[in-house]
C-alpha cells in the first residue's frame, strides 16, 4: 500500500524512502550508493546457467567480502600437472561427493579461475600455515 492515501512512497524508489523517514546527509548518501551498487551485475552472472542460487549468492557476498575465512577440501594431485589443469582436477574431485556432469566441469573451472583472480585483487592475503584436524 502506497500513494497518496497512506502518505506512503511507491515502491521501487530508494530516495523516496529516505524522505519518508527523513534520513539524510551522510546515513543517506551511504545507503543510496548501496541501492545502486545492488543493482550492478556480477561477473558470475553469465554463469547462472551453471550455478545454484546458493552458489551464485556466495560468489556475490565473497565478492563483496573485505576478509574472510577460507575451508578446502585437501585434492591431492600430481605435481607436474599445469597450473591450469589443477583446478580441472580439483573440481572434478567433488564428483565423489555431488555428481557433476562432464560438460559442466570447463564452466566451473572458469568461475574457480574468475573467483581465484577476485580473491587475489588486493595480492595474496597472509594465512597461518596448515593444520591437521585430530590425531
Amino acid at each position: 500500500m502506497s500513494g497518496p492515501r497512506t502518505g506512503l512512497p511507491a515502491p521501487g524508489g530508494s530516495s523516496g524512502w529516505l524522505d519518508y523517514y527523513q534520513i539524510t546527509g551522510s546515513h543517506r548518501e551511504l545507503l543510496l550508493g548501496l541501492a545502486e551498487d545492488a543493482t550492478q551485475k556480477g561477473w558470475w552472472e553469465e554463469f547462472a546457467d551453471s550455478l545454484s542460487e546458493d552458489y551464485q549468492q556466495f560468489i556475490g557476498l565473497e565478492h563483496e567480502a573485505a576478509s574472510m575465512s577460507i575451508w578446502h577440501v585437501d585434492v591431492r594431485y600430481r605435481p607436474a600437472a599445469r597450473p591450469r589443469t589443477t583446478p580441472r582436477h580439483i573440481i572434478s574431485s567433488y564428483s565423489r561427493v555431488e555428481p557433476i556432469a562432464p560438460g559442466m566441469i570447463g564452466r566451473l573451472v572458469r568461475v574457480r579461475m574468475h573467483r581465484q583472480q577476485a580473491l587475489n585483487r588486493d595480492g595474496p592475503a597472509a594465512v597461518g600455515g596448515p593444520r591437521r584436524i585430530g590425531p
